[in-house]
């Protein structure tokens, strides 16, 4: 298995945006917009107060601790307006997995698209990982496009309910990330 070391101390910039590890500090905003229709593509429940989406957050702080993800939220580089969050995930295992969500009304923006190229970005300077990958519904279709652009391969197709809500059926699209450096 494959460690990065901590990821709390993390920071990754681009010209428009910051990624820094969960904290906390953002519960609220975290709260306020990962809600009701933005869910509709993603796996994880909705927090029912903030005190889950608190939980949800110290969970995610240890595993970050442990190194095996890094889960980040997004700022504007410059206000530090709450953008989104995204983060990979996996990072003890052959293939990390990318993720993504962008507040509402910030959609639009091209923010989606400059956090997985930060993201893929470092993964790929760390050297560790030959390919990640990148889930999504096949019904959200920004996100695909984000794929697409960065011109990364369709792995599989599979349908899966989730885990949270088995009522929720979601159809996964997996994207191949190549990793490697090489040309």
């Amino acid at each position: 298995m494959q460690k990065t070391g901590s990821t709390l101390d993390l920071v990754l910039e681009s010209k428009r945006i910051r990624l820094v590890a969960v904290s906390p500090k953002y519960a609220d905003e975290m709260f306020r917009y990962f809600r009701g229709d933005l869910l509709r593509y993603m796996s994880p429940p909705e927090s029912e107060t903030v005190e889950e989406m608190l939980e949800v957050i110290n969970q995610a702080r240890k595993k970050m601790r442990d190194g095996v993800e890094f889960f980040c939220v997004v700022v504007d580089r410059q206000t530090g307006i709450f953008l989104g969050s995204g983060g990979v995930h996996k990072l003890d295992t052959n293939m990390p997995e990318f993720s993504l969500w962008i507040a509402p009304p910030m959609h639009w923006n091209g923010y989606g698209f400059e956090v997985i190229s930060l993201l893929r970005d470092w993964i790929a300077s760390v050297g560790h990982w030959q390919y990640a990958l990148y889930p999504v519904d096949e019904r959200n279709i920004p996100s695909r496009r984000i794929a697409e652009k960065l011109g990364w391969a369709l792995r599989e197709w599979v349908e899966e309910e989730t885990v949270e809500n088995p009522r929720r059926k979601l159809r996964i699209v997996r994207y191949h990330i190549p990793l490697s450096r090489e040309k």
